[in-house]
């Protein structure tokens, strides 16, 4: 009844032609371990398809209840994070094009740290490593330092598809020219990660995923996936992790 009562709403504001916002409550398709709502324009629905706060005791359960699974190793909650070494989870995200945003730390000051998100992928077994796919990886260790896209195949990776240099400046700033350096800090530093999936062409097989770190766009990579339409609900994201202790501490999957 509730949404009835905000769709006639919206619809008296478009025909009065008034310029608002609106805040969008995505209980029928949210996660059921964080409703959330979204502010958007009129005319753009941002829908919170799951949103997980790793910082909240009961998160992995959650997790488990919605549809995840643990797959390798193993994933704690501490309750303030979700932490991992040498672990894999795969996380439901039913869907075509979506955006994927995690907050994540790496808990070492060795210089072998890091994570990997899954993206459009699917497994033809949820209980064993058997992804087939894409992954991000955020890798303190890959030469002095990158961020890294690959393929998967039946949960193995590839060899880098695409390889981001992270530079920085005489400051030890953040920089797109300067030096690599595995020991900044900022490789320790908490960070958002967003992966944002488009598609470029439905026939061909065609989609694109853009990178940004803390909200700073850094570059984009087009590749061939098989989930469109129907076949988008077999489509998982999940985190990986090796050698060092990584904490998770969110992560929020929406699309428009």
């Amino acid at each position: 009844m509730n949404r009835k009562i905000i769709i006639v709403v919206l619809m008296l504001l478009l025909s009065l032609s008034i310029k608002t916002t609106y805040a969008y409550w995505a209980s029928e398709v949210t996660s059921n371990a964080a409703v959330n709502t979204s502010d958007v324009c009129v005319g753009t629905w941002t829908i919170i398809t799951a949103h997980y706060n790793f910082e909240e005791s009961s998160i992995l359960q959650d997790l488990i209840d919605d549809g995840s699974s643990v797959v390798v190793g193993s994933f704690t909650n501490t309750g303030s994070s979700l932490q991992s070494s040498y672990g894999v989870i795969y996380i439901p995200n039913p869907l075509e094009s979506y955006t994927i945003s995690v907050r994540a730390q790496l808990l070492s000051a060795t210089v072998n740290g890091g994570f990997g998100v899954l993206f459009d992928t699917y497994a033809t077994d949820s209980t064993s490593q058997s992804d087939n796919g894409w992954i991000f990886q955020y890798d303190q260790g890959y030469s002095a330092g990158e961020l890294i896209i690959r393929p998967r195949i039946n949960g193995a990776e590839q060899a880098p598809v695409l390889r981001y240099s992270v530079y920085f400046d005489a400051n030890g700033e953040l920089s797109t020219t300067g030096t690599k350096d595995s020991t900044n800090v900022w490789w320790e530093n908490e960070h958002t990660v967003k992966l944002d999936v488009s598609v470029l062409n439905a026939e061909t097989g065609q989609k694109r995923v853009m990178v940004y770190i803390d909200d700073e766009y850094l570059f984009s990579y087009d590749f061939i996936s098989t989930l469109f339409d129907s076949t988008s609900l077999d489509n998982i994201t999940g985190f990986r992790t090796w050698r060092e202790n990584t904490a998770f501490y969110e992560i929020t999957i929406e699309t428009e």
